[in-house]
């Protein structure tokens, strides 16, 4: 039998206990009983009093009520005591109590005992049971007992809510003073929900309650992460609030990579907060001999990085992919990667904060798809959020945007040298088939990265708006190379998409900061595109029945340029005519003109504010497709110096073949497999990992997961001299009189 709501109502034609019985409604089942229980619905103290002075026999007998549980007729039965606790009324359960009801009767179904009466105060008739009652009946001694369906009266007070919830901190206290065993009581299983997750599931109390009353361990955390991400932010809040604060470690335990990534998609908000509290200090081997240092060189570290720095702002976090999760010291020295935090590379030196992320393996494809699904820029102000990014950016997925920069230039250069010889037909073929040999490329590109979503499982991440260009020209530069379409549309299409792609230059972060804003000002100019369209259309309209003429392109041209330019047309107007259009560039110069100018003002400034973002949210798509793809292609097949010589080399041999075609070397009649040969081992060279620095090893990973560090900039609130002399005076004033 399901406990379940209803009104009461009672039948007070007599006072004689000994009378007739008495039918009411409790629970919404029709029920049979005395007049005790009649005067206990009616939460009449004295009649109660008076009844159970005559009769004090009535106490201990029991209302029935039939119902129907799975098409079988079953009897129930309770005492005036379940009455009285499910009106929420203290007096009457007061007067009950003092005159010795059997404060752990139970209510029965079937012959069975079903549930006690403290279930009955905590469900309430679905209401939620008033926390004085509960209290009396724990005072009363009340045992925990389960039900037929083994819950525990605390798991009845997060199914039903209301008044209950305020009730389940006192349940909770009562089971630990018991000695109940309320940590596995709380731990999830196959057979029985966890109170938390029938508070979830019934949706009876709100994510923030669910939040406060949540016991404070890593399970109600795991639960939350699975059922109700919502709810993470508040729980968290309030257990650095209580200085409750969940240990990372013991947190990562429970919350793997795969919960945390799909928490980042339902809820973007919910998966920073979980994240964060995933992240903290490493516990120190030995503070005393080798400390987490205070200050770090931020520095360049090689020649690269200096080149690097020429193009980006000065690096306020730096970060490291290790196997270890706290800050080691064995045998009286240091792990090598250390001296990469604690030594000299030169100014600046900041002071830091480091953590570790205490989710093993972080840095993967699989985290980089849920934060990249996310439209919230959010996600990007947190530091293992940008730190994985970087971590696969300046390890590998660089390179392959500087050598697609590289080719985008040469191919551009061949496309203007074929315009600008129209005559001359070797020219012109060398641009086809480099233009095409890419084309080619980049479509296997795509394919691998295909590949690469179908090994995480998340196909749905291909379709969107940058994949769909990538696929569409790579396709066209195949069309054009093999000169399928008849027509210059298509040479045109590649010609706009080679000039688009020179905005692509993500290696240098300066430059994306301003171009990122121009770029995306469409997404805000939509809107006024829109009205401002309608007006064009409305007076070309307007033009065309005015003028009596067939409407033409020519026409629709007039009317643009007319609105755009303010120039009135130069041809005799009639007087109806000229006074229409006179207004139409009036309205449109003063009104929509400014309009577009004011929203284009106010998108830019908007996307300004947040460019650093927006730089770091590009890196993460273009760092998700590099990982993709590095499932696919095997990465661990040569070595450092191996892969710079195979890629300086082969954009020597692609750069000697372009000179040679060019210079109209009869050796190089057919270069595309040539071409092919030297793209695909350019890019092969990019996506090699030697030192492991982003890629799985599967030897490895369960024994030596990584962790992700971070090091970043401490930037504290300024503490004047004044008061920190006044601290220092303070502190040596209470040395003194301790020692005194």
């Amino acid at each position: 039998l399901l406990l379940g709501g209803g009104g009461t109502s009672g039948d007070d034609s007599t006072d004689q206990p000994a009378s007739p019985l008495s039918s009411f409604t409790w629970n919404a089942r029709k029920c049979t009983g005395n007049a005790l229980h009649v005067a206990v619905l009616s939460d009449d103290v004295q009649k109660v009093n008076s009844i159970l002075e005559s009769h004090p026999d009535t106490l201990h007998q029991r209302f029935r009520y039939t119902t129907t549980w799975q098409g079988v007729v079953q009897e129930g039965s309770g005492q005036a005591i379940h009455l009285a606790v499910s009106l929420k009324s203290e007096a009457v359960t007061k007067v009950l109590l003092d005159r010795r009801a059997e404060v752990d009767s139970y209510v029965t179904r079937a012959g069975k005992n079903h549930y006690d009466t403290l279930h009955a105060a905590v469900f309430c008739e679905g209401r939620g049971g008033n926390p004085g009652v509960i209290q009396c009946l724990m005072k009363a001694g009340a045992k925990h007992i389960t039900n037929l369906e083994g819950e525990y009266a605390l798991h009845k007070a997060f199914q039903v809510g209301g008044d209950a919830f305020h009730a389940i901190p006192l349940l909770r206290s009562d089971m630990e003073k018991k000695k109940m065993p309320i940590d596995s009581i709380e731990l999830p299983s196959p057979t029985l929900k966890t109170p938390l997750e029938l508070g979830i599931s019934s949706g009876k109390l709100s994510a923030r309650q669910l939040a406060l009353v949540a016991s404070p361990t890593p399970v109600s955390a795991k639960i939350f992460a699975q059922q109700l991400p919502a709810a993470i932010p508040p729980f968290l809040d309030r257990m650095a609030i209580e200085s409750n604060k969940l240990s990372a470690e013991a947190l990562a335990d429970h919350v793997d990579l795969k919960l945390l990534c799909r928490c980042l998609r339902v809820h973007a908000q919910a998966g920073v907060a979980l994240l964060r509290a995933l992240t903290a200090r490493p516990m120190e081997k030995s503070a005393g001999w080798h400390p987490l240092p205070m200050s770090m060189s931020f520095g360049p570290r090689s020649r690269m990085e200096r080149f690097r720095s020429l193009f980006n702002p000065q690096a306020q976090m730096y970060c490291t992919y290790q196997r270890a999760k706290s800050w080691e010291f064995d045998d009286w020295a240091p792990p090598e990667w250390h001296r990469d935090m604690t030594g000299k590379f030169g100014a600046p030196v900041q002071e830091v904060s480091i953590e570790v992320c205490h989710v093993p393996e972080i840095v993967s494809a699989e985290f980089l798809a849920a934060v990249d699904n996310s439209s919230s820029l959010c996600l990007f102000e947190d530091k293992i959020v940008v730190s994985a990014v970087q971590t696969v950016w300046w390890r590998g997925a660089y390179k392959v945007d500087i050598l697609q920069f590289g080719i985008t230039v040469v191919g551009l250069s061949l496309l203007i040298l074929g315009d600008v010889f129209p005559d001359d037909e070797l020219r012109r073929s060398v641009a086809l088939q480099f233009i095409g040999t890419r084309g080619i490329i980049d479509l296997l590109h795509e394919f691998i990265q295909l590949a690469g979503y179908v090994s995480i499982g998340h196909v749905r991440g291909i379709a969107n708006v940058g994949n769909v260009v990538d696929w569409a020209r790579a396709i066209l530069s195949i069309i054009y190379y093999t000169e399928i379409a008849e027509g210059n549309g298509v040479q045109v299409a590649v010609i706009l998409f080679y000039w688009v792609r020179l905005l692509e230059v993500s290696f240098s972060e300066r430059l994306m900061m301003e171009i990122l804003p121009i770029a995306h000002l469409i997404n805000g100019l939509a809107p006024s595109l829109v009205v401002g369209g309608i007006a064009l259309c409305a007076f070309t309209h307007a033009n065309w029945a005015m003028h009596a003429k067939p409407l033409s392109l020519g026409m629709l041209y007039n009317s643009f340029s007319l609105l755009i330019t303010s120039d009135l047309p130069e041809e005799t107007l009639t007087p109806p005519v000229l006074m229409f259009s006179c207004l139409a560039v009036g309205f449109f110069s003063v009104f929509f003109l400014n309009i577009f100018i004011g929203v284009i003002g106010e998108s830019y400034n908007s996307e300004k504010s947040v460019a650093s973002l927006s730089v770091l949210k590009k890196k993460c798509s273009l760092c998700l497709n590099f990982l993709l793809r590095a499932r696919v292609i095997p990465s661990r097949l040569l070595s450092r110096t191996a892969t710079e010589i195979i890629l300086y080399t082969s954009l020597t041999i692609g750069v000697a073949f372009g000179i040679a075609e060019l210079s109209n070397m009869k050796a190089f009649t057919h270069p595309e497999p040539a071409w092919i040969a030297v793209q695909v081992l350019a890019l092969l060279a990019c996506y090699q990992d030697p030192e492991e620095a982003w890629t799985r090893s599967k030897g490895n990973d369960s024994r030596f997961p990584r962790h992700l560090w971070v090091a970043a900039v401490d930037n504290p609130e300024e503490e004047s001299m004044e008061d920190m002399l006044d601290r220092f005076q303070y502190k040596v004033q209470e040395f003194r009189e301790a020692s005194n």
